[in-house]
């Protein structure tokens, strides 16, 4: 299957009906989600474009949500290490081949322990939106080869 050229629109995955639980501004984990997400896609020869109501519709279109962004508790983290405390992020979302609709994608990612003091939640966020837009990139690039190729 041949995805080199094809051009592929990733809306802004929206945290409007998220359960969002931190102390802090989500927005640089949703920029980090969408950022790894265009640079994996990208790296298997998509051509990511800006999905924008003005530009006709893409060859590709991939739209999505967050369902939870939770930092979890560093007190349980280190003192139940893995049991408890879990930093979460959780994103479901839709890929569109022109109008029909491919399939359903869905990805959560946990961090239960960092180095000091049960670690960082938003440094533990971070990695949870990499690891999610990993598990996102590797179902786009799977029901594509299904559907095209």
């Amino acid at each position: 299957m041949e995805l080199e050229g094809k051009r592929c629109a990733i809306e802004p995955f929206s945290i409007t009906q998220a359960q969002v639980k931190t102390s802090f501004d989500v927005r640089s984990l949703t920029d980090i989600f969408q950022g790894e997400l265009s640079k994996r896609l990208s790296e298997k020869g998509l051509s990511i474009q800006e999905s924008h109501p003005s530009v006709k519709q893409q060859e590709i279109t991939v739209r999505g949500q967050f369902i939870q962004i939770d930092e979890g508790d560093r007190w349980l983290r280190w003192f139940s290490s893995f049991l408890a405390g879990k930093t979460i992020i959780e994103v479901e979302g839709k890929l569109f081949l022109g109008d029909i609709h491919v399939t359903d994608l869905y990805a959560k990612a946990t961090q239960a322990w960092g180095v000091f003091l049960g670690g960082n939640s938003q440094r533990l966020l971070k990695i949870c939106a990499r690891i999610a837009a990993k598990k996102v990139s590797k179902q786009i690039i799977k029901a594509l080869k299904r559907a095209i190729g």
